[in-house]
C-alpha cells in the first residue's frame, strides 16, 4: 500500500472485532479480530463524520454530565433479529415499571445495539411514543472542541462474520456458500464515512459481492446515485458474485428483511475477460480474434461506451452505436480473406440509412476516394494498423 499510494497516504487502521465468544483454533489462542487499512488517494480525502451536525442542534437534551443527544437503542439493518444475537435480546425495565424488548425493522423481535453495560452506567433513557416505551442511548457531546467528537478505531458490537454468513444464507437459502463474506454493515459503515452520493466505488477483489450490496443498500437508504466497479477472478464470478448482486436488485421474496424481501433496485452489467488481443499478433496475422471478439475491443477502444453484443448485424457489418458515431466493421479471422477484402462504393452504397451521426467503418483497405467518404459521412480506420481511440 505504501508502494501504490505512498506512505504520506497512511490515514489509520481501524480494528474490527470480527467474532464474538470461543472456538477453534489450531493456535495458542482464538483470533477475534482483523484490521482495516485506511489509505488516501489525495490530498482531498474527506472523513464524513456521523456527529458533523451543528451541535447545539444534535445535542439538544443536557443533565449533570453535559449536552447529549439520543440514539436508537435497537439494531437496525439485515442483523437486527433476535437470532441474529440471542444474548443481545432481553427486556429493559421502563420507568412505569413496562418490560421493554427490542423489535427488527421488520417487525420481527429484535436485538439492542449494546449491552447491558449501558444500563449499569446510566446512559438508556426512555421516551414514550404512542403510549409505546422506546429506548435510546444518550451520546454525550465532548466539549472540549466540537472537533473532538469523532469516531473510534476500534470497530465492535457492529456486526461479524457470523452476520456475513446468515446474510448470505438468506439471499441463496444454501448454507456454505462462500467461506470468507463481509458483514453488508461493515462496508455500509466506511461508505458512509468515506464516499459522497454520487461517488463510484472499486473493489478489485469482490469476494462474494458485499461491496455491491452494501453500496445498493445505502443507494436506498439515503437517496444516493452511488455506483461500483466489481473485478472478480475466481470461478464464482457469475454464480456467487454477480448472482448475488442479481438477487438483491430484484429480491429475494423468502427473505426476513424488508429492505432484501422487496429489492434494492438498481441495474449492473457483467463482462467476461476475454483473451488478450495483441496488436502484434495482427500485424502477422496470428490468433486473430473472432468477429465478436474483434467488434468488442474496437468498439470499445473508439468509443469508450459500453458494447452490446446483440447489436451485431454481420449482414451490414454493423456493430453498435455510440453517442457520436455509428461503427461498421468489415472482417473475418482470415488473413486470406482479409488481404481481399476492403470498403468499396457498393458496400458504401448499401449501408443503412442514416441515423444523423457520423459513421465509423473499420475495414483492411478502401477502394473508395476520400470525397466518397465524406458524401456517405464515414471515418475510415484501416485494419489492423489503425485501432486508436477517436477523440471527442
Amino acid at each position: 500500500m505504501d508502494e501504490i499510494f505512498g506512505e504520506d497516504n497512511f490515514v489509520g487502521n481501524f480494528i474490527w472485532r470480527k467474532k464474538e465468544g470461543g472456538g477453534q483454533t489450531k493456535e495458542y489462542f482464538v483470533t477475534e479480530h482483523e484490521y482495516i487499512i485506511i489509505y488516501r488517494k489525495a490530498d482531498n480525502f474527506k472523513w464524513v463524520d456521523d456527529i458533523m451536525e451543528d451541535h447545539d442542534e444534535a445535542y439538544n437534551k443536557k443533565d449533570v454530565n453535559g449536552k447529549y443527544k439520543l440514539m436508537k437503542l435497537a439494531k437496525w439493518g439485515n442483523t437486527a433479529r433476535k437470532e441474529d444475537r440471542p444474548k443481545m435480546h432481553f427486556s429493559i425495565t421502563a420507568p412505569d415499571g413496562f418490560k421493554v424488548i427490542p423489535f427488527a425493522p421488520d417487525g420481527s423481535q429484535g436485538r439492542w445495539r449494546v449491552g447491558e453495560l449501558l444500563l449499569e452506567n446510566g446512559l438508556v433513557e426512555f421516551v414514550k411514543n404512542n403510549n409505546e416505551w422506546l429506548a435510546y442511548e444518550k451520546i454525550y457531546f465532548e466539549e472540549n472542541s466540537f472537533k473532538s467528537v469523532k469516531e473510534r478505531s476500534i470497530v465492535y458490537d457492529m456486526t461479524n462474520t457470523a452476520d456475513a454468513s446468515k446474510q448470505l444464507t438468506e439471499i441463496f437459502r444454501e448454507k456454505d456458500i462462500f467461506d470468507t463474506p463481509k458483514p453488508i454493515e461493515l462496508v455500509k459503515y466506511f461508505l458512509s464515512h468515506v464516499t459522497e452520493k454520487n461517488d463510484i466505488i472499486l473493489d478489485s477483489f469482490a469476494g462474494s459481492g458485499t461491496t455491491a450490496h452494501a453500496v445498493l443498500e445505502l443507494n436506498k437508504e439515503d437517496g444516493g446515485n452511488r455506483k461500483f466497479i466489481l473485478i472478480e477472478q475466481e470461478e464464482y464470478a457469475d454464480t456467487v458474485t454477480a448472482e448475488r448482486v442479481r438477487r438483491v436488485i430484484k429480491g429475494v421474496p423468502s427473505a426476513k428483511n424488508e429492505l432484501l424481501k422487496n429489492g434494492l433496485g438498481g441495474t449492473f452489467s457483467y463482462f467476461k475477460l476475454g483473451d488478450a488481443i495483441e496488436l502484434e499478433s495482427l500485424l502477422k496475422g496470428d490468433n486473430l480474434p473472432s468477429y465478436t471478439e474483434f467488434a468488442q475491443y474496437l468498439f470499445y477502444t473508439a468509443t469508450g461506451e459500453e458494447f452490446r453484443e446483440n447489436d451485431i448485424d454481420t449482414k451490414t457489418g454493423f456493430i453498435g452505436e455510440s453517442t457520436h458515431y455509428e461503427v461498421y466493421l468489415i472482417y473475418e479471422p482470415d488473413i486470406e480473406w482479409l488481404k481481399q477484402h476492403a470498403l468499396t462504393l457498393s458496400i458504401c452504397q448499401s449501408l443503412p440509412k442514416l441515423k444523423g451521426k457520423q459513421r465509423l467503418v473499420f475495414a483492411p483497405c478502401k477502394y473508395v476516394d476520400d470525397e466518397t467518404c465524406r458524401n456517405y459521412r464515414i471515418d475510415f480506420c484501416r485494419l489492423p494498423y489503425e485501432i486508436y481511440r477517436m477523440q471527442k
